[in-house]
C-alpha cells in the first residue's frame, strides 16, 4: 500500500510475516528502489532503502515515510529471520511522482 501524505511524502505499507510465515518475527527486512523493474536476478543491484522498521509481529501493519522526488520508481522488499534466511523477492509495486500524462488541448480560431 502507498499513500501520498504530503508533496513528495510517501508512507509505504505493508503487513508483517514471521520468522516462520504467519507466526513469529522476522528478523530484518530489505527494502530496494529503482527505477526499473526490480526482480529476483537484479534485487541486489537496486538502492537499499536505510531506516526500515524493525520488524514486528506477524500479522502487524507496517509502515515506512519517504521523500521522492519526481520519477517513476519500482519498489520491492525481502525479509530476513535470524539464520538469515531470505523470503523471494515480494510486494513489487511501481510508483509514478508528479508524472502526468500530456493533455492535448484544441485551439478554435
Amino acid at each position: 500500500m502507498v499513500e501520498k501524505i504530503g508533496e513528495g511524502s510517501y508512507a509505504l505499507g505493508w503487513t508483517a510475516v514471521g520468522d516462520d510465515g504467519d507466526s513469529g518475527t522476522a528478523a530484518e527486512y530489505d527494502l530496494r528502489i529503482s527505477n526499473g523493474p526490480i526482480t529476483e536476478d537484479n534485487f541486489y543491484v537496486a538502492t537499499r532503502v536505510l531506516n526500515t522498521p524493525i520488524p514486528s509481529i506477524a500479522g502487524t501493519k507496517e509502515h515506512l515515510l519517504m521523500e521522492l522526488n519526481t520519477g517513476e520508481y519500482y519498489l520491492c522488499i525481502k525479509v530476513g529471520d535470524e539464520i538469515p534466511n531470505w523470503s523471494p523477492v515480494s510486494n513489487v509495486f511501481k510508483l509514478v511522482v508528479g508524472v502526468f500524462p500530456p493533455i492535448n488541448v484544441l485551439w478554435n480560431q
